[in-house]
């Protein structure tokens, strides 16, 4: 079990470090984030979201990440209660330079999940990150210490199940 704590926790650092990167990267071609860790999943209960979520990863992972964000908004159409979509569709505008709706979407999904701290330390972090892009430090740094506060209670991974 530490052994698997201690690998969620450096692929959590890594997923980190790749987010941020891909924030302050060229506005033209940011690198996609890694996923930061790999313990938060939740249930779908409608295959039309199941579907358009494998759809949007397929194409994330193909770096098109115009039809990813379709993909998704399609998706929080259907379940507009699902904190991980929003999560996930705000690392989306975050990779296309979109920092203030990326931020904006990543807030909405904390609102939504005020029991999930994994995915409400991943949502700090994209947070910070579009804070940064947008030039407000300040605002960033105090995003990160929300996300540190809440890192010793797990790393998110938004897929489903």
């Amino acid at each position: 079990m530490n052994g698997e704590r201690t690998r969620a926790l450096g692929a959590g650092l890594l997923g980190c470090a790749m987010l941020l990167a891909a924030a302050c990267a060229a506005p033209q071609k940011p690198e996609p984030p890694a996923t930061v860790g790999a313990d938060i999943r939740h249930g779908v209960e409608d295959p039309r979201v199941l579907e358009l979520w494998q759809d949007a990863e397929v194409a994330r992972q193909t770096r098109d990440f115009s039809r990813a964000t379709v993909r998704l908004e399609q998706a929080v159409q259907i379940e507009p209660g699902n904190p991980v979509l929003w999560s996930r569709l705000a690392e989306l505008l975050l990779l296309q330079n979109e920092s203030a709706r990326a931020e904006n979407l990543a807030a909405k999904s904390n609102a939504l999940a005020p029991d999930q701290p994994a995915l409400r330390f991943r949502n700090w972090l994209i947070i910070s990150y579009a804070r940064e892009a947008r030039g407000d430090t300040e605002g960033a740094e105090l995003a990160r210490r929300r996300s540190e506060r809440l890192r010793g209670a797990g790393t998110a991974d938004p897929g489903p199940e």
